[in-house]
């Protein structure tokens, strides 16, 4: 009820002018007449012996700002959900790479399908579920003490009471659901607790339908009592979409207004809701999406076939020894782990006569889980071991490709790495020294340039490759223990020479593969393997070894078997070796 004083009602009606342009700037002149017009009439129809009759102050609002209030469960749940994801896409790259090289290929492909269609329905179901839920929304937009100035307050007058420590509160309620909502929905009635403070005036206002406003006011379970400091709003029917605002006046220092009440089978929110979908609904459409890709993905990468008669068994296997042959047997371990899931192979490149020794010296399980990679055939002291050949391993000599050098003689291979040869105008005609960048007494590599191009055995007189250790040494030649590491110090240094296997040397850009005696073996195939044969010498036979005969039933047994398949030659011919296993080849393996 408006108070009967005309001058009251022109402050009243100037402070709700100021407060409406304040809440809506967006508002022209006209409409913020209307609305005052409207909120006027509202409460003199509204009378309410009952209810609080006191005026708003005709003051300005500072630093007014809604109160949202605190989302928890949405970063929770966008957490969850980005974990759920990222787990997914992680297991279905693995699945997709097992499907696509198993034979279970069609009902992997099939079960992708599957479960793609289960997350489907749940995408469906928790849509239709949030589409038929009601849902109540309850905002305060206005949670602000009132002021002339930043930071000073206003005294304000209620039945000539004086209100030093007013403020104002506005809400909107909003049917933000599909589905109406009846009077016998709520199971407990929608109030607005505010702590600390005491009620001193209400006013329904600006609603959609018009009339709404004036119902909600006139209903008689809306109780707003001056002093309280709880409002309780009626249990009105709203359908889709409408809406009212409470303009509440409150006296007190404290901040902050408490939504509370239930609805049956909804749930009443103070969040805005502009997306009708349940909570979850976008984490298993995305599960869907990853489903079906991994399908599609799966059915579109060409399988890959099985060998006949391949064993596959569930177990774990070392595989120690040449570096110069890991990068194929990292490849080929790959392989038959996509073909046998479950099987794991790990590799330990440390050089052929290292891998040798451990598997020597292994006892217990270790004899039974470790096989040994050489590109040197096992000496005497190794006579308990056995052999598998895999493949001829054509080596080359490396330089910097700043050195502008194609072709060597023999002797020049032989006078360099020996520490004979120490300068490059012996060489190219350049005045500087040679930094020879050979590999550790234990290397196959290393064994095979002695063995094969009669290079005697000299000590390293070079730790960092560039300057001798020892002041009036003419020779530069550093060890390393790995393929990879010669090819890289070559690489960095524009006065180096070293050696490498054939395939990683073409690998890398940053070194020259050169000619021995004007042949070279960069375009070898098993088709020109005589030349291995009569005119190039550089090149070992990388076999496998084990402890004793294989024992079948056992993971080195069957990735023995593998290794022989036409597919595990495929793999080496890729990284430039000659599988032992072709015709053309096989003489030279054996020789």
């Amino acid at each position: 009820m408006l108070p009967e004083d005309p001058a009251a009602r022109s402050r009243l009606r100037k402070a709700s002018r100021e407060l409406l342009k304040k809440a809506y700037p967006e508002y022209d002149d006209e409409q913020i007449e209307h609305e005052v017009d409207a909120a006027e009439e509202r409460a003199d129809l509204a009378g309410d012996p009952g209810a609080v009759t006191a005026a708003p102050p005709g003051t300005l609002i500072d630093d007014a700002a809604p109160d949202e209030g605190k989302a928890w469960s949405r970063p929770v749940r966008a957490a969850v959900a980005t974990v759920v994801l990222a787990a997914a896409l992680v297991l279905m790259a693995l699945f997709v790479e097992q499907t696509a090289g198993t034979s279970v290929r069609a009902q992997g492909i099939w079960g992708l399908l599957v479960v793609a269609a289960i997350a489907g329905g749940l995408v469906y179901s928790t849509h239709q579920r949030a589409q038929q839920e009601r849902l109540l929304s309850c905002r305060v937009r206005i949670d602000a003490p009132f002021s002339v100035d930043r930071g000073r307050h206003v005294s304000l007058d209620s039945d000539g009471e004086p209100l030093t420590d007013a403020g104002i509160v506005v809400a909107r309620v909003k049917n933000t659901g599909r589905e109406r909502i009846e009077s016998d929905d709520y199971v407990s009635p929608l109030s607005l607790h505010f702590p600390g403070r005491r009620l001193v005036s209400l006013d329904v206002t600006e609603s959609e339908p018009q009339n709404l406003a004036t119902l909600v006011a006139g209903l008689p379970d809306l109780r707003a009592v001056a002093g309280e400091d709880r409002v309780t709003l009626p249990r009105v029917r709203l359908k889709p979409d409408a809406s009212y605002k409470v303009v509440i006046v409150l006296e007190g220092e404290a901040a902050g207004a408490n939504v509370e009440g239930r609805l049956r089978d909804g749930r009443i929110t103070t969040q805005e809701t502009k997306r009708r979908t349940g909570p979850y609904t976008p984490l298993w459409a995305g599960l869907t999406v990853i489903f079906l890709t991994g399908a599609l993905t799966a059915f579109l990468l060409p399988p890959v076939d099985r060998p006949a008669n391949l064993a596959c068994v569930r177990d774990s296997l070392t595989l120690s020894g040449s570096t110069a042959f890991a990068s194929t047997a990292a490849k080929l371990a790959g392989a038959y782990e996509t073909l046998c899931p479950g099987s794991v192979i790990r590799l330990s490149a440390r050089g052929s006569v290292a891998g040798l020794q451990r598997l020597n010296d292994a006892e217990g399980d270790d004899r039974r889980t470790l096989l040994a990679l050489s590109d040197v055939k096992a000496g005497p002291e190794f006579e308990e071991l056995r052999s598998t050949d895999l493949a001829i391993i054509p080596f080359t000599v490396i330089a910097n490709p700043q050195r502008r050098i194609a072709n060597l003689t023999t002797p020049q291979v032989i006078g360099i790495f020996m520490g004979g040869i120490t300068n490059w105008k012996d060489i190219t005609g350049e005045d500087h020294p040679i930094h020879v960048v050979a590999r550790t007494t234990d290397s196959g590599t290393r064994k095979t340039l002695e063995t094969r191009l009669g290079v005697p055995r000299v000590e390293g007189t070079s730790e960092n490759c560039t300057e001798p250790r020892r002041p009036g040494t003419q020779a530069v030649i550093c060890e390393r223990t790995s393929t990879s590491d010669v090819i890289s110090a070559v690489a960095a240094d524009e006065y180096a020479i070293g050696y490498a296997d054939l395939a990683s040397a073409q690998q890398n850009t940053g070194v020259t593969p050169l000619a021995i005696d004007n042949v070279g073996v960069t375009d070898l195939t098993a088709d020109s393997a005589e030349i291995l044969r009569l005119k190039y010498r550089f090149w070992a036979v990388e076999r496998i070894y084990r402890t004793q005969a294989a024992v079948p039933g056992t993971l080195a047994s069957a990735y023995l078997e593998y290794l022989r398949t036409s597919e595990a030659a495929e793999v080496m011919r890729q990284f430039r070796f000659l599988p032992c296993t072709d015709p053309q080849v096989e003489s030279l393996c054996a020789g």
